[in-house]
């Protein structure tokens, strides 16, 4: 079920297909074993991590943060300059203003890369993701993706018998917020200290949106 389907808009006077409730019955299940595999992963990660003095992870992974269900699926290094950021395909974990403020599952089919110029100023930076949420309409034309949204009744579909819309969350790109740039409604999934709690300029801690460290690079 990698449609990032996240919601069904069933319609007022359409016919209710068994496709739609196996759908819902599929998400619940989905959702669940992400869930399971989310926390088992961190868990097992932040066992085995050695927290950095007042800049410690959260005890808890609250249903209000961004982040992949994997540690391993964002990576930093340095690179000719530039600080880079990558998020690797797969799993993440959605909590923002388009959402609804709900944590809603989104996959990831083709990594994402942010570069950061090493010459930044002090301050804490914040790598936002760029999210959007489009309405699917059912659609009676074939090319379309809500052709797929019709009875499909004996493995046919039947366009003059209409479905429900669906809602399709994706990750378009990242973003670096400046310091003077950053908002309470932003997506952010990882977080660059630098020339402030004690980690002098040239030297970037990136971290997870929970605090837990990515990579400590020190350019200097």
């Amino acid at each position: 079920m990698i449609n990032n389907y996240s919601h069904i808009g069933f319609l007022p006077g359409n016919s209710l297909q068994s496709s739609e409730i196996n759908e819902i019955q599929e998400r619940f299940y989905l959702d669940q074993t992400l869930q399971n595999n989310f926390l088992y992963n961190w868990l097992i990660f932040s066992d085995n991590y050695q927290t950095i003095t007042g800049l410690s992870g959260d005890a808890y992974l609250g249903s209000n943060k961004c982040l992949p269900i994997n540690p391993n699926l964002i990576e930093s290094y340095y690179d000719n300059g530039n600080v880079i950021i990558n998020l690797k395909v797969g799993w993440y974990k959605i909590n923002s203003e388009i959402t609804s403020n709900m944590s809603i599952w989104c996959y990831l089919d083709e990594v994402k890369t942010l570069s950061v110029p090493f010459t930044a100023n002090a301050g804490l930076y914040t790598v936002v993701l760029d999210i959007s949420l489009e309405e699917i309409l059912c659609s009676s034309i074939e090319e379309d993706e809500g052709y797929a949204f019709n009875s499909n009744v004996g493995g046919f579909i039947e366009p003059w018998i209409q479905g429900s819309n669906r809602f399709k969350l994706k990750i378009n790109d990242l973003i670096l917020r400046y310091p003077s740039e950053q908002n309470l409604y932003d997506a952010v999934i990882a977080k660059i200290r630098t020339g402030i709690d004690g980690i002098e300029i040239g030297r970037f801690l990136v971290q997870y949106n929970n605090n837990y460290k990515i990579n400590d690079i020190n350019i200097t």
